[in-house]
């Protein structure tokens, strides 16, 4: 009976992500099984921030040097902005992570919703634009105007992609304590 069990197969959910750039190259990053892979990458603490911080920027760095490429800027100034600006975002990243997680653990509702998400997601990109902008303006050598419109266009970019990113994440790696319901009694 015991080996019948193990040999039915259980469901598994595979998380495939393919990146296309116009020269016909894909990347793709293929994740799965979803049961077991859950359960060995649930983590909590410094550990579940640093990998969170380390993997968004990683993907911020390549999206962020594709779009300014493709928006005409050279690619090492690209590369080298994606790579400052990712660093400022980490830091703040840290910042914004844990204000949020100690607010959201002082919440009798912990339940990441929809709402609760979007704003985490607002709040960490507003945030990022007050120090993003000044940087773009100094490294491109752009009005703080010029570089406000490209930054905003950046922000809709990763708002989408933030978003998204955490709601992989926390699938992925569980949810963190703070979002967890408190134990009753």
């Amino acid at each position: 009976m015991r080996l019948a069990q193990q040999l039915e197969p259980r469901p598994a959910f595979v998380l495939c992500l393919s990146l296309y750039w116009p020269n016909g190259q894909f990347l793709v990053i293929v994740l799965g099984p979803y049961r077991e892979l859950h359960e060995a990458l649930e983590m909590q603490g410094v550990k579940r921030k640093l990998v969170f911080v380390t993997s968004f920027e990683l993907i911020a760095v390549l999206f962020n040097t594709l779009i300014l490429t493709a928006l005409g800027h050279d690619t090492s100034l690209s590369s080298g902005l994606a790579v400052a600006s990712s660093t400022v975002a980490m830091l703040w990243n840290l910042c914004w992570n844990s204000a949020f997680e100690y607010w959201e653990a002082r919440r009798a509702d912990r339940t990441r919703t929809l709402f609760r998400r979007a704003l985490h997601a607002v709040g960490f990109e507003l945030g990022l634009l007050g120090m993003l902008v000044p940087l773009f303006a100094y490294s491109l050598q752009i009005a703080l105007l010029d570089a406000l419109a490209l930054n905003v266009g950046l922000v809709v970019f990763f708002l989408i992609y933030t978003f998204m990113f955490n709601l992989i994440f926390d699938k992925l790696f569980g949810l963190p304590l703070s979002a967890r319901q408190a134990p009753q009694g």
